[in-house]
Parts: structure tokens; sequence; C-alpha cells
């Protein structure tokens, strides 16, 4: 935990001499101009759309759970959209320790730990999946009106590529296991020795471990696939919110070029998606100053815009998990004083 709190710290030191770098002298300036001559009433409208999207994935909790014969309420769906983040952040570990904490309080809700783990599983690839939805469907309508640069598309397809492809292993492994542990042998081998000169521990079992998670979920969602579904399509709006928000927040910077409002959020979200540091703090701030500054935005207005998107999408829900995982302890210790009176 030390190591991952290091890790963002100095994330955020990063962002910081970004800022200091690309925004000084006439730079800062311009900043200014944008923020005063900006329709600011969109950053009012980019968080409603992102309250949106964390109310959508509360949904999808709820639809995961019901197409794996469980029960749960909404409130308790979205308590977890933020402890869940704020868990993954303290403890990046590809979203497992998010998914252990669901598991863990759907447990205690009176689950089998069978169904629980997939819930937590099926919530996981509905992310994914109607992520994958979204991005597909901005670069179709981007196609269908502006057009697509080559850039724009290569773009596109390695995102997809990307996306697609953890949606596709994850529907694989649930429904042709064995195929996949056997494919998937080579390069676990070649893990398990890279693993081994950093005294890491071997991939085979935790590998084995997921692929028959992925296994035993498909049994339990085949005789709920219409919540499974509306689980996908939560987590689709989300999704379309989410990038509603990143448009609007380009709005608000005189920001009016469709094609930087889908990249933009492509880039952004993949970052925070694959990379290393928590959440992608720092990683995300760089590669899309890099998006804004190929589709001509000023570096400065691109960092000050994606600076402000990320404390929606990043700060905001963070903050917001701390409290309710706090609250929740403090709850569990007033349970636990008047059971012993």
């Amino acid at each position: 935990m030390q190591k991952n709190a290091r890790k963002l710290l100095v994330a955020v030191v990063f962002v910081a001499m970004l800022a200091v770098v690309l925004v000084h002298g006439k730079n800062a300036d311009a900043v200014l101009r944008d923020i005063r001559e900006g329709q600011t009433a969109f950053l009012a409208v980019a968080i409603a759309l992102q309250v949106c999207k964390y109310v959508c994935q509360g949904m999808a909790y709820r639809g995961s759970f019901a197409a794996v014969g469980s029960r749960m309420r909404f409130g308790e769906g979205f308590k977890l959209v933020f402890e869940t983040f704020f868990v993954d952040t303290i403890a990046p570990s590809m979203n497992v320790s998010g998914e252990a904490l669901v598991v863990e309080q759907a447990t205690k809700r009176g689950d089998s730990t069978g169904a629980a783990t997939a819930g937590a599983l099926l919530m996981q690839a509905a992310v994914n999946a109607g992520f994958v939805v979204i991005m597909v469907a901005g670069f179709a309508v981007l196609a269908a009106t502006v057009g697509l640069q080559p850039g724009i598309i290569a773009l596109g397809l390695a995102a997809v590529v990307t996306v697609g492809g953890m949606v596709a292993a994850m529907a694989v492994a649930a429904v042709r296991p064995k195929l996949v542990l056997k494919l998937a042998a080579p390069f676990v081998k070649a893990a398990d020795k890279l693993a081994a000169r950093f005294r890491k521990g071997p991939f085979d079992t935790s590998v084995a471990g997921a692929v028959n998670s992925y296994a035993s979920a498909a049994v339990l969602v085949k005789s709920h696939r219409a919540q499974a579904l509306l689980a996908v399509l939560w987590c689709a709006l989300g999704s379309a919110c989410e990038l509603g928000c990143f448009a609007s927040v380009c709005l608000a910077f005189n920001i009016h070029v469709p094609a930087v409002w889908v990249c933009g959020y492509v880039v952004a979200t993949l970052a925070a998606m694959v990379s290393i540091v928590p959440q992608g703090v720092g990683i995300v701030e760089a590669a899309s100053v890099v998006v804004f500054t190929l589709f001509g935005v000023h570096q400065a207005t691109g960092l000050t815009a994606i600076a402000v998107y990320r404390a929606f999408v990043f700060w905001l829900p963070f903050l917001a998990g701390a409290l309710v995982m706090g609250a929740s302890k403090l709850h569990g210790k007033r349970e636990a004083e008047r059971t012993r009176k």
C-alpha cells in the first residue's frame, strides 16, 4: 500500500510539473482568456453527466447480481461504485481488489461465494463491454459526419482491439475455459520466468482460478441472460454519459472539435485502464495533452481541460469513496459495540 501511495504522489507531482511547464507566461494568459470566454455552464452539465454515469453503474451492479440469481439494492450498488474505485486506487491490482470487496460485501449479505464472485466478474465484463459499445458508436458517428483521418482510424482500431480483446477473452474463458488455459500456457510460463527474476509469485494458479471463475459465472448467467444484457446496457449508457462529460468540459474551454471529444475520451479512458500508475494519474494527463496538441488545441488549454475533467472522473469518486469507506467502517464499529452490549 505504501508503494502505491508513493506512486500516486509521484504522479501528482508529475502533473503539477507538467502544468508549470505548459502554463506559464503567455500560456497562462491564454488559459485565463479561455476560462473567461468559455461557457462555464457546461461544467455544471459535465458534473451532472458524470453523476449520471455513477447512477448507471449502480444499476449495472443490480443487473449483474440479478443475472446470477441474487439481489442487490440500488443504494448498495451505488455505494460500491465509489468504494471499489477507492480500493482499486490505493491497492491497484487490475481491479482484483475492488472485486474482492464486492464479493466480501455480497457474502455478508447472504450470497454464496460462487454467486458473489460471478456477479463481481460479470460487472467487470459489463463495464468493458459497455465502453467498447460507446467507443465503436463514437467512431461510427465521426465516420458518418466529418469523416475519419488515417490517424484516427489507427487509434480507433487499436482501442477496439485492446478493450475488445479483453472482453473477448472474458467471454471465451466463460464458454471454453480449457481452450483459454491451453492458449495462455506459453504466455503464463514466460510471465512466471520474468516474475521469478523480481521475486514475484507464479501466475499460473491465479490465471487458472480466474478462468474457472468465469466458467462458473457463465453457468449461473445462462438462465438470466436478459439481466446480463441489461447490465451491459447500463454500463454502455454510463460510458455515454462520461463521453458527454468529456465533451462538455471541452466545450467549456472552447474546444469545439467532435473528433477531439471522441479521441480524447478514448485515450484518457484507455490510459487509465492500462497504466501501472493508480488510475493513470499523470499518464492520462500527458497522453491527453498529446491528443489535444495533435488536433491543434493549445497545450495550456488542453492541460486545463483534462485537469478539470480528471477532477470530475478521478478526484470526485476517489474522495467520495474515501468518505463512504470511512462511514462504513464507523457504522461497522457501532454495530459491533451494540452487539457486545
